[in-house]
């Protein structure tokens, strides 16, 4: 992996969506590479790239363990491509599932999928009394594209965030049981007054 690393560096790529090469858990950097494993699986197998006529509305919810659904676009294709849209339906259903997830959130493209795992996987979260304190020192050190200084969170419908200091936050997405947060930080630590 070093040595591809290395080779999509002078190559400019900052985010690689790996099923190629195996690393321990589901996100790594190399070199200044984004390395995101797919996870792609119907029932508990994986769904071969070059499979078409899939049904979604088989598939479980993947969870907000996952880095990124890894499907192919052959996947979305049906055996006659006249018929490509009858299933348009349940792929948006699908993908509707997926969004419903508490900590899960649909990304908007690669680089908004892999600013979102720094901040998840080293930012330090810690609850005291009415407040949520979110420390990103680890997450902006680790990021390998900088000035993006933008990360989501969410809480259950319940909890309510009424402040934000060293930054600003606002509502992003309104779920069934929880609401998603856009919070844009200005500073490394982020206290949450909580409602």
């Amino acid at each position: 992996m070093e040595q591809m690393s290395t080779e999509l560096r002078k190559r400019n790529v900052s985010y690689w969506a790996n099923a190629s090469f195996p690393f321990k858990g589901n996100f790594k950097t190399y070199n200044n590479i984004a390395c995101m494993m797919k996870i792609g699986h119907m029932d508990g197998k994986e769904i071969p790239w070059e499979a078409y006529d899939i049904d979604p509305k088989y598939f479980d919810t993947f969870g907000s363990s996952r880095n990124i659904i890894g499907m192919h676009w052959t996947n979305f294709l049906r055996f006659n491509p006249e018929n490509n849209l009858e299933r348009l339906d349940a792929w948006i259903d699908f993908f509707r599932r997926q969004s419903e997830v508490f900590g899960a959130m649909l990304a908007k493209d690669i680089g908004f999928s892999a600013n979102q795992q720094y901040y998840r996987l080293y930012s330090d979260v810690s609850f005291e009394d009415d407040k949520c304190v979110i420390d990103v020192s680890k997450a902006i050190a680790e990021k390998n594209v900088k000035g993006n200084d933008v990360f989501f969170v969410s809480f259950k419908n319940s909890v309510e965030p009424i402040s934000c200091e060293g930054g600003t936050i606002e509502l992003y997405e309104t779920h069934n049981d929880f609401k998603t947060y856009k919070i844009a930080h200005t500073d490394n630590k982020i206290v949450l007054k909580l409602k």
